[in-house]
């Protein structure tokens, strides 16, 4: 009964969200799917950063919710918004919350009050450990994506998910915004992480399989004109690239965010680029001097 009620709610808004869309967003819409809520904090940006500077439409998608050990994501979600905030330039930022029906999934959408052209969506399925495949108290994503398995959200009301529907909700969320530029993680890197440490030999699982869904959400979507995956642990081990002044800005909202979710950070306080850095200790240090974009190969678009 209470699902029903909200993806009746969900179908109006959903209409009311697409005109309000329409009207702001008549330029760039840059769209960003990640596993965890500060994956386009510390592997895309600063793209993201610098889109928001020029105008653009940005809507990042973080699909999982908290930690392994804790599914709680009020302090992810928090993080993100005022990680946010800072990149729009308005401190003390209010947001607006609705549920969306996209596939036949109720999402949970972020909206800031000041403008609509700054959206974050949680799909809240159960995180994974960054070495370790085995699932918890509900099925990962390596398990939905290589077992064939279901999960359940995290989050409120509880949504079910297999691999298609993940993918179809994720290919929904892409028709709807119809996004210029379609942002996610490497989708070709080994995974798990082979040592207790984020950094080295392997990948985040997570990183790896929203990346591959995502391009399996985005295959043959002919409006889409770009798509570029970014590269992201193992970039440590390759040449600083950021300037002084843009690992800067990177740090300062890290920062902001990990204020909130500390856990985000091995040291909020202490939190510095380290552009020399190889397999270092803290999380982060390395990866806020370095940006590895890598555009994918797309048909000729055609033309809006």
């Amino acid at each position: 009964m209470l699902s029903a009620l909200l993806l009746s709610i969900a179908s109006a808004n959903e209409s009311a969200y697409r005109a309000e869309l329409d009207k702001a967003c008549v330029g760039s819409r840059v769209l960003s799917v990640v596993a965890h809520a500060d994956d386009d904090l510390y592997f895309i940006n600063p793209s993201i950063d610098e889109a928001i500077a020029r105008g653009a439409c940005v809507h990042t998608v973080v699909v999982t919710a908290g930690y392994v050990d804790d599914p709680n994501n009020d302090a992810r979600q928090r993080g993100l918004q005022a990680a946010y905030a800072l990149m729009l330039g308005e401190s003390g930022l209010q947001w607006r919350h609705s549920e969306r029906q996209l596939a036949g999934k109720i999402i949970e959408h972020w909206q800031a009050n000041s403008t609509p052209r700054i959206e974050l969506s949680f799909l809240e399925l159960p995180a994974g450990a960054h070495d370790d495949l085995r699932s918890r108290a509900r099925p990962n994503l390596y398990r939905v994506f290589a077992d064939d398995a279901a999960t359940e959200t995290t989050g409120t009301p509880m949504q079910r998910y297999n691999e298609s529907e993940l993918i179809a909700v994720l290919r929904a969320i892409i028709e709807s915004y119809d996004p210029e530029r379609l942002l996610t993680l490497q989708a070709t890197r080994a995974y798990p992480v082979r040592h207790s440490r984020p950094v080295g030999e392997g990948d985040h699982p997570d990183h790896v399989i929203v990346a591959k869904l995502t391009m399996l959400a985005a295959k043959d979507l002919p409006r889409l004109r770009h798509i570029i995956q970014h590269d992201d642990y193992p970039i440590q081990d390759r040449p600083a690239n950021l300037s002084a002044e843009q690992a800067a800005r990177k740090t300062a909202i890290l920062h902001a965010y990990c204020l909130q979710d500390r856990r985000g950070c091995a040291d909020p306080e202490r939190l510095t680029p380290d552009c020399d850095a190889r397999n270092d200790s803290h999380w982060g240090a390395a990866w806020l001097c370095r940006h590895y974009p890598s555009p994918v190969a797309r048909p000729a678009p055609i033309k809006r």
